[in-house]
């Protein structure tokens, strides 16, 4: 891509952050998870200015969506991604590692569900760009294990010099 030339201009993608909801499979806890996630993003004074994309796959449906979407404090933009869950092994095998430098950091772990995993990581690092790069600037992945704290401004108050 050629940087921009001086006088060109873009339109400003408005700034996102995405969640991914593997399945339905264990809907209580994964509905609390994400609501728990949404209040916390809610809870930050830029929340309100960017988009709030939840990748999901086919398993939820509209009713589902629609109970989330009605105890979210924010609106969510619902997109399947089943596609990248659907590909299957093989394809999703072509992007593993084939070795590891390092004997202590082993590629596959006991008890290990590959296949999801690789799924998974293959949406986050090559599918998720396809869903976004027209929609948005800028994405915050928030995962599971994510927690959002308090903003804090920087010292000396809002936008002053630091001491």
């Amino acid at each position: 891509a050629r940087p921009l030339e001086a006088g060109t201009s873009r339109r400003r993608l408005p700034n996102c952050t995405g969640v991914l909801v593997r399945s339905s499979a264990d809907i209580a806890h994964g509905y609390d998870a994400l609501l728990s996630r949404t209040r916390s993003l809610a809870a930050q004074p830029w929340a309100a200015d960017v988009v709030h994309l939840v990748f999901h796959e086919r398993s939820l449906g509209a009713e589902h969506r629609r109970a989330i979407a009605a105890r979210s404090p924010l609106p969510l933009e619902f997109i399947d991604v089943s596609a990248t869950f659907e590909r299957g092994e093989r394809e999703v095998s072509r992007w593993r590692a084939s070795a590891s430098p390092n004997a202590a950091c082993p590629l596959r772990l006991p008890g290990w569900k590959r296949d999801g995993y690789q799924s998974m990581c293959y949406f986050w690092f090559i599918d998720v760009v396809a869903y976004v790069k027209e929609r948005c600037g800028v994405m915050l992945r928030v995962d599971d294990d994510v927690i959002l704290l308090e903003d804090v401004p920087p010292k000396g108050g809002e936008g002053g010099e630091g001491e």
